[in-house]
């Protein structure tokens, strides 16, 4: 089995230093760009679906934890700004016309859900490095990582009934 499943991985010490300052209450520095206005909290919701050939088969929660991080750093989240969840798809409940899937396929589907969407070519940009950073953290082959991108969170979620402006 992988390490992704059993063997525990070392801890990353590596912190940004927003984290650090968020995690003593410290109000964190806003970049030039924001013009000294507060910053609004954005929260990226990540949906992972994993092709799996055992029922058996889940993440562990440390691989999991390591992944949302990268991507909060990647995003440039604040703590809990950026969340990533899973869901596990039997390799029987997945099927593709004309096309017999080989038992190592691994295909990982993600879900992106924003504030709003940014540029076709940022994007473009962006589903290249999310591609690679999943793939590499979930050990699976970046071909088979799919992204879709869901319309813009704005105006249509509510976060503790308080609706997304």
């Amino acid at each position: 089995m992988s390490p992704l499943f059993n063997e525990p991985e070392p801890k990353k010490e590596r912190k940004t230093k927003k984290w650090e300052n968020a995690r003593r209450g410290q109000q964190t520095r806003l970049s030039s760009s924001h013009c000294g206005k507060k910053r609004r909290r954005r929260v990226p919701i990540i949906r992972l679906k994993l092709i799996v050939q055992h029922d058996t088969e889940r993440l562990r929660k440390e691989t999991l934890q390591t992944l949302a991080d990268e991507l909060g750093e990647y995003f440039d989240s604040e703590p809990s700004g950026t969340w990533v969840e899973v869901e596990y798809l039997p390799v029987e409940q997945h099927a593709e016309n004309r096309f017999e899937l080989p038992g190592d396929m691994k295909t990982t589907f993600m879900y992106v859900l924003k504030h709003h969407l940014p540029t076709e070519e940022e994007v473009a940009r962006e589903a290249v490095d999310l591609a690679r950073i999943v793939s590499k953290r979930l050990q699976r082959p970046r071909r088979n990582t799919h992204i879709f991108y869901e319309p813009p969170g704005k105006g249509r979620i509510a976060f503790g009934g308080r609706l997304v402006r």
